[in-house]
């Protein structure tokens, strides 16, 4: 897949493509569930940042994720803002601490907006619960 967002000085591509945020206050069982799942996505030029609103530190960073650790918690979207200043990527996506994103799901979200240069947002659908159309 070619990416048409390159650097400001010529030198390729920005990388990682996309920032996947996020959010989660609990820091449970299905936030272990949705960062596995993103390590399975087909597409793989990604980062992903859990902002961690638990205030408590229950969230560890490594590998695939970063974590932004606030004190308190700031909200869902105050989350998603903070991981946006921090980001160097052109597209950032939004996933919820309990989704299970499909295998496609970024890839599919990545041709979306990419087919239509005017358009600013894309959002999922579930066609049967079996795979995302954009």
């Amino acid at each position: 897949m070619v990416r048409e967002f390159d650097q400001p000085n010529g030198n390729g591509p920005v990388s990682p493509a996309i920032t996947v945020v996020v959010p989660t206050l609990a820091a449970g069982e299905t936030l272990t569930e949705c960062i596995e799942a993103l390590q399975k996505q087909s597409f793989s030029d990604f980062e992903v940042v859990v902002v961690d609103n638990s205030g408590k530190g229950l969230v560890r960073g490594g590998g695939l994720v970063k974590v932004i650790a606030n004190e308190k918690n700031v909200g869902f979207g105050a989350a998603i803002n903070q991981a946006f200043r921090q980001s160097n990527a052109p597209f950032l996506a939004a996933l919820n601490d309990d989704a299970t994103p499909h295998r496609e799901w970024l890839e599919a979200l990545l041709k979306g907006i990419e087919s239509r240069r005017d358009v600013g947002s894309d959002s999922p659908a579930m066609d049967g619960w079996t795979r995302p159309v954009c």
